[in-house]
């Protein structure tokens, strides 16, 4: 839609035409008035409309049969034909098991609760991150936007999960639960050969040192938008991302890795405001000293 950037747009041609791959791009501005129904007006403030853009995916594309729908949060270590050739035994959607009560604070009881609430079915609840979809079947339902619309205004704060939940609900007894490596949403050191699913730890906004991490910088490096970083700049953007988000602002930070401490029930160490300014200069300096060890 219109938040791309040209910038960013050329940079995406351009990336796909270095290894040969071709992107055809779909403008969504005359389908996103659709999204502004007050029957998902409580989905629509909750999270980003962007999210919602999975439920438009069978008219944006009119004439294709099956997709794979993936999240702009992850990582495809596999070669994706794997999940493409899966046979989905006549199912509209596939996808990997979404615990209940990872996504949310609230208990897995609670959770599971909630899912059969909303006439989902817990044993297969899968995320709709990653999505392998038989458009084809979702037509024959009708359309796909007005029937999770309904569906959410009827629900209105007990889909947590908004579209998630949606789908699950309307899908309930034709979804075929595919292994999670299609889907892997917890991070753990060994994902290689995976679909990686940054849900809880991302790495443009907190390193970790596992697998996700390197592989993410190793890819932004040879994409569009880091070919021609230096190594400086290279020091500069992981010392940020080490001591905080980038994107938030340092106050929000704080806040967010106190409240996060608190829901691990571990011990929050409250790191002064103005700290972090002189925090991100000593990993840059320690940075460029192993840099110039090695």
């Amino acid at each position: 839609d219109d938040t791309l950037t040209d910038d960013n747009r050329r940079k995406f041609l351009r990336t796909a035409e270095k290894y040969s791959q071709g992107i055809e791009l779909h403008d969504v501005n005359r389908l996103k008035d659709a999204l502004n129904s007050d029957r998902i007006a409580y989905a629509r403030n909750r999270y980003s409309i962007g999210s919602l853009f999975r439920l438009l995916v069978p008219d944006i594309l009119p004439q294709i049969e099956k997709v794979i729908y993936i999240d702009c949060d992850v990582i495809c270590d596999m070669d994706i034909l794997e999940m493409w050739s899966i046979n989905m035994e006549g199912k509209t959607l596939a996808g990997a098991i979404d615990m209940p009560g990872l996504s949310f604070n609230n208990s897995f009881y609670a959770q599971k609760m909630r899912l059969l609430l909303n006439g989902c079915r817990p044993e297969t609840y899968i995320n709709a991150g990653v999505l392998l979809m038989n458009l084809n079947r979702i037509r024959e339902r009708g359309n796909l936007l007005t029937i999770a619309a309904d569906w959410l205004a009827k629900r209105g704060k007990m889909a947590l999960a908004a579209d998630q939940d949606a789908l699950n609900a309307i899908f309930v007894g034709d979804i075929k639960v595919i292994d999670s490596r299609f889907n892997q949403n917890v991070l753990v050191q060994d994902m290689s050969g995976r679909i990686i699913h940054m849900l809880f730890g991302k790495p443009w906004k907190n390193i970790q040192g596992i697998y996700s991490d390197r592989l993410y910088w190793k890819m932004y490096l040879r994409s569009a938008w880091g070919e021609n970083t230096t190594r400086d700049e290279i020091i500069d953007i992981i010392a940020n991302v080490v001591a905080g988000n980038v994107h938030v602002k340092p106050r929000q930070n704080v806040l967010r890795r106190i409240i996060s401490a608190i829901n691990r029930r571990t011990i929050a160490r409250i790191i002064p405001f103005t700290a972090l300014r002189y925090i991100r200069l000593d990993i840059a300096a320690r940075i460029r000293h192993i840099f110039k060890r090695s």
